[in-house]
């Protein structure tokens, strides 16, 4: 069977999420250091990246105590083809041992963030909500000739709530029947 669409079936019904996006710091990077403060700067147009697409690049964020987390949303702004092929979000309580909280392909939020909020490009990675204190994002997918950047980083609480827009397109082409993948529903792009 055809698994292309498996990622963007998991992510193309979740609303987007207004609600309180928790504070954090930038415990530790893979690569990229000295741009890793950029992610909290405010600026869309700054970024933390990876060089080259290597495998195995991390973030990994402190929210400062335990919370309950049931959100990402790393956001490209700009930099729209430095999106993970494959990414992994873990969560831990103590930064010791980590739990995988969602694996997937990050090419299906990158999908998504295009037709909801085009300037900041919000990879939204919504999963079941978990007691953490920790937030790792690793690339998973396979190596890539662009960078993996995050323009803005916002992770958020359990409770938030859908954003007023969800169930309404923002697009006249994307409505909720056109976002599955079927050809029918391609040919009235």
């Amino acid at each position: 069977p055809d698994r292309a669409w498996d990622g963007l079936s998991t992510l193309a019904y979740t609303p987007p999420v207004r609600g309180r996006a928790i504070p954090f710091t930038v415990q530790s990077v893979s690569c990229g250091h000295a741009r890793a403060p950029l992610v909290s700067d405010g600026s869309l147009d700054t970024r933390w990246h990876c060089e080259g697409g290597v495998v195995g690049q991390q973030i990994i964020l402190d929210t400062g105590e335990v919370n309950t987390i049931a959100a990402v949303a790393p956001a490209l702004g700009p930099y729209v083809t430095d999106t993970p092929r494959n990414l992994r979000v873990d969560t831990s309580v103590d930064g010791a041992r980590w739990y995988v909280a969602w694996s997937g392909p990050a090419w299906a939020a990158a999908m998504k963030a295009g037709w909801t909020d085009v300037k900041r490009m919000d990879l939204l990675i919504p999963f079941a909500p978990v007691r953490a204190r920790y937030v790792r994002l690793t690339d998973v997918g396979g190596p890539s000739l662009f960078y993996w950047s995050v323009a803005e980083f916002r992770v958020f609480e359990q409770g938030a709530q859908p954003h007023p827009c969800s169930g309404s397109s923002r697009s006249p082409h994307f409505s909720q029947a056109a976002m599955r993948p079927t050809a029918s529903n391609w040919s009235r792009l």
